[in-house]
């Protein structure tokens, strides 16, 4: 999860200058997959927010906080080269050695978030995005997730401790207005009732021989390959797993010579979602795998992966997902396995002398793993409808 920081000096500069108040909403979307957006019905003169976030720690546990509105300070203000200039952040453009607005307060129960941005942004109204899974050992039941003031806990920015802030400050001409208000927020607190992480069963078919094998849910705690290997089934469904990282790391089932047992060799690796791994099977087996579906990222090498897309928005084709990934640029080439590659590639057309993508597209699903070449490393790659 992205570290959170006291609200910057730029932050605060928004929040001590603003004048009189406008009128903006905020609301809750929940996604069904362990995400919830919070969402402004008028985004058109966001610059600034600054709001905490309830929930209850004894069901959910708030793993990450992203937001594609506000971005990264290193994407809010690329024309400011000194650091002098950038108002809180170092030479590289981070913030407290972080390069996101949004972070982790250390507190139970609720999160403290703080982002400002050079521009507002009409088109996209969605400010954040929060991501929950079910609390390791908890039971899941409804809660109610809510959004209210932030108090200070510092002077930071001319504020006493215990001062509540203006959830949202925009820009009009020169003058920065409050768009909701603190009183309005204390008054009327944004809420998501009845939340619960909904969990799923899903039954993968695997095949006698080889599979791309991903872990369709998420993953339980400290998982390890060892441990994957036993709920399969062990030695009799299980002939080996391999995993690819700069090279093979292989669990297999192979005779010990001095014992004249059958012994599972190799080093336990974990296994974590957004990763595929070779599995071979001795024989075809239904496995039904129950849990939440994973909203985790993928983060990809340059050359081979071996890599899956948790939870991809539904009708997602193989080659939108690569004009998504960056195209002839980064991607050399994806590959299915169905009884035999499936293969998208970008070539060289002899006749045309232009790059095109070759082989037909196929759908990316959340039950599948793909063989990915990349000429470019990416981190944090999710599909996008």
């Amino acid at each position: 999860m992205k570290k959170l920081f006291v609200l910057t000096v730029m932050v605060m500069a928004l929040f001590f200058s603003a004048n009189a108040a406008y009128a903006v909403t905020l609301s809750f979307v929940d996604n069904g997959n362990g995400t919830v957006d919070i969402m402004a019905d008028d985004s058109s003169q966001v610059l600034g927010a600054a709001f905490t976030v309830e929930y209850d720690s004894d069901i959910l546990a708030l793993t990450d906080v992203d937001s594609t509105y506000f971005g990264t300070f290193v994407q809010q203000f690329p024309e400011l080269v000194n650091a002098a200039d950038k108002k809180g952040m170092d030479a590289s453009g981070n913030v407290d050695g972080f390069p996101a607005p949004i972070v982790e307060n250390n507190l139970t129960g609720k999160v403290k978030i703080a982002a400002a941005c050079h521009t507002a942004n009409a088109a996209n109204k969605k400010l954040f995005t929060l991501t929950f899974a079910l609390k390791s050992g908890a039971t899941s039941a409804p809660s109610t997730i809510r959004i209210v003031p932030t108090e200070m806990d510092s002077t930071a920015g001319g504020y006493a401790v215990g001062d509540k802030i203006d959830p949202l400050i925009g820009v009009s001409g020169e003058t920065y207005p409050v768009l909701l208000t603190k009183e309005t927020l204390a008054n009327n607190p944004v809420e998501l009732p009845n939340y619960e992480i909904s969990t799923v069963d899903i039954d993968m078919n695997l095949a006698a021989g080889l599979n791309i094998f991903t872990y369709p849910v998420e993953v339980p705690d400290a998982f390890t390959s060892y441990q994957l290997i036993a709920l399969l089934g062990g030695e009799g469904s299980v002939k080996k797993l391999m995993k690819w990282e700069n090279g093979w790391k292989t669990n297999e089932y192979k005779l010990n010579p001095f014992s004249g047992v059958t012994e599972l060799s190799g080093n336990a690796f974990d296994i974590v979602n957004g990763k595929g791994y070779l599995l071979y099977m001795d024989i075809a087996k239904v496995h039904t795998f129950s849990g939440m579906l994973s909203s985790a990222p993928t983060d990809l090498a340059a050359g081979m992966n071996i890599s899956s897309f948790p939870n991809p928005p539904a009708g997602l084709t193989s080659y939108q997902l690569l004009v998504q990934l960056g195209g002839s640029t980064d991607v050399i080439k994806l590959m299915k396995w169905e009884n035999g590659w499936k293969t998208n590639e970008y070539k060289l057309n002899p006749f045309s002398g232009t790059i095109e993508l070759s082989g037909n597209s196929y759908d990316i699903t959340n039950e599948e793993a793909y063989l990915l070449y990349m000429n470019t490393a990416k981190t944090g790659f999710r599909p996008t409808e």
